[in-house]
């Protein structure tokens, strides 16, 4: 596998120009997209997209307005000021990662590590982002990753990263291990009574009460729900803000028609102070996949009056 470097001043990714009045494509049009996915989403062709040349043969009109709508997902970067273009498409980049990831696409995965790493995400960072996938998707789903990321990963240095003084990400979002834990005592076994009221109060910190599961496990399988906490708690928040995590599930929730989990992660983003329109870029990166149905999924009147309530 060819390895593309990164240098520390970044590789700008082209804006396509597109005609979307139309609903076929010019030679040249062809030609623009082809090289965005060989060259930033790919290692030199399109065997991590072979969907674009398929679309465009037998689909050509449905993927011109694909590509449309992917130019209007950006768009609530623009109404928050001090938002950057490259911090808001460090966000996506972390979310798609991730979801990819949690959901075992392998090729999906290296596709969006290669075009988010040009837009300045560490390794670090996306280790951090697939620590947190092998959480949410299991083993199972991390084979199918660890078989297309490894040969990538292993060549890359860190030393071809962007300098450390680099804002990464949006004002105010910041690295918070401590966020993460609830002040149980890991090294331990089973669930003690002070263990559960902390577990409680973390919840309750958090926003959206405490689920049910949280006093049922403790009492059912405590030796067990210990580790399983002590997983979420241990490595998460060292090197990407606290701000992404509730984001990176709200979008795996949307994508697989969970409205209650996607309820709590709404709920947590705004604990820690994210602005709505990061939700509804999460919220709307799931739409990409089934549309209106996913949206009827997701978008239950619980979920309608969090994001109509929330404070911008």
């Amino acid at each position: 596998m060819s390895v593309i470097r990164r240098s520390r001043s970044g590789r700008a990714i082209p804006t396509l120009e597109l005609d979307f009045e139309s609903g076929t494509w010019s030679p040249e049009e062809r030609s623009q997209v082809m090289r965005r996915y060989e060259v930033y989403h790919g290692t030199g062709d399109t065997r991590l997209a072979k969907f674009a040349p398929f679309e465009i043969d037998h689909n050509p009109a449905g993927f011109k307005r694909y590509r449309q709508y992917l130019t209007k997902i950006g768009v609530a970067a623009g109404r928050m000021p001090g938002v950057s273009a490259a911090a808001f498409e460090r966000f996506k980049g972390v979310l798609m990662i991730h979801l990819y990831a949690a959901i075992g696409n392998g090729p999906g995965c290296l596709y969006e590590i290669i075009g988010y790493r040009m837009h300045g995400l560490t390794k670090r960072q996306i280790q951090e982002t697939l620590a947190f996938a092998f959480l949410n998707g299991g083993a199972f789903h991390t084979n199918d990753i660890a078989e297309a990321v490894s040969v990538y990963l292993d060549a890359w240095q860190e030393d071809d990263d962007p300098d450390a003084e680099q804002p990464p990400f949006p004002e105010g979002w910041k690295t918070d291990p401590g966020v993460f834990r609830s002040g149980i005592d890991v090294s331990r076994d089973g669930m003690s009574s002070s263990d559960v009221a902390a577990l409680k109060a973390w919840y309750e910190r958090m926003g959206g009460g405490v689920p049910p599961h949280v006093e049922l496990w403790s009492e059912l399988h405590p030796e067990a729900f210990k580790p399983q906490r002590a997983r979420f708690e241990a490595s998460l928040g060292e090197t990407l803000p606290a701000q992404l995590y509730p984001l990176m599930q709200l979008l795996h929730a949307a994508y697989m028609g969970w409205p209650g989990v996607a309820r709590r992660a709404m709920l947590w983003a705004q604990t820690l102070g994210v602005k709505r329109d990061y939700a509804v870029t999460a919220l709307e990166l799931a739409f990409m996949y089934g549309g209106e149905s996913r949206m009827e999924a997701v978008l239950t009147e619980e979920a309608a009056r969090i994001l109509l309530r929330w404070k911008t």
